[in-house]
């Protein structure tokens, strides 16, 4: 009992925080990319969003089976039957990343070329117009997916925190309650 409250404790745990930082650092991203006057800067900046959106794509759900094997995602569908409810809600969410991931390349690439440093066409886009609109409305696809992420691992984490005080001792829950100012 303890290791399956261990597995998804930690899963949650990990999932949460990927969703965390990605978020955050497709805000920030976003916003530095949207507030430089500079047009060079502006274009790395939009070369460094689309890599980050890449690869948080690529960790939460994957572009192939393979990826999705080791995704955020698969560790999450791994504990999902211990709970009640979730299920038709993140099946959802499976079937709006897998529509995405066989309609969107989510610039693989330009990301290839930032991470890579192929230079003609790094030095290509650094030299493109660029439609700020259009960058900041492909990153703004991906946050409806961190927002219902961490909404679906709250209410989890949720779930799992109260079956597990539900099934502690008298005495154990008296000093949790006690530790917690409720």
């Amino acid at each position: 009992m303890n290791n399956i409250h261990h597995k998804v404790s930690k899963i949650m745990c990990d999932v949460s925080v990927f969703v965390s930082y990605a978020f955050a650092d497709c805000i920030v991203l976003t916003k530095l990319f949207m507030n430089t006057p500079d047009m060079y800067e502006k274009s790395l900046l939009r070369g460094k969003l689309k890599v980050h959106m890449n690869e948080s794509f690529k960790k939460l759900y994957g572009f192939t089976e393979k990826a999705r094997k080791e995704s955020y995602t698969a560790k999450l569908q791994e504990i999902i039957p211990h709970f009640h409810g979730p299920d038709r809600e993140f099946a959802g969410i499976l079937t709006d990343l897998e529509e995405i991931s066989k309609r969107d390349s989510w610039w693989k690439e330009i990301r290839s070329a930032e991470v890579h440093l192929d230079l003609p066409i790094l030095y290509e886009s650094r030299h493109e117009e660029i439609n700020e609109s259009q960058v900041v409305m492909e990153t703004m696809r991906l946050i409806p997916f961190f927002n219902r992420f961490n909404d679906l691992v709250s209410r989890m984490n949720q779930a799992h925190i109260n079956y597990m005080f539900e099934h502690l001792s008298d005495k154990d829950k008296a000093a949790v309650l006690a530790n917690s100012n409720l």
